[in-house]
């Protein structure tokens, strides 16, 4: 533009298109950011309630104790969870 044209704002237009460019970048990089640092550092999906988890396995007969309880996002689409969970003995 600033070769094939005589316009005397002709120098203010490839910093503009710069900067816009810039801003769409940014503003569509953000919401992967975000998802990528939550995989990163293996925090709990926000749909899932934790504590509602516990307490409906806590409800299953047999189940006297659970913990070491850890949940996390493998991915965008996985979700990974690991416990540990304490047994009645059979008493027969």
């Amino acid at each position: 533009f600033i070769w094939l044209t005589t316009f005397p704002w002709r120098f203010y237009v490839d910093p503009v298109i710069s900067i816009i460019s810039s801003i769409l970048l940014l503003r569509s990089s953000i919401k992967l950011v975000k998802v990528t640092g939550s995989v990163i550092l293996q925090r709990v999906p926000d749909n899932i309630d934790v504590d509602e988890i516990k307490t409906n396995l806590q409800k299953i007969e047999g189940i006297v104790g659970i913990h070491d309880f850890h949940l996390w996002q493998l991915d965008d689409k996985r979700n990974i969870c690991t416990l540990h969970i304490g047994v009645k003995a059979d008493s027969s």
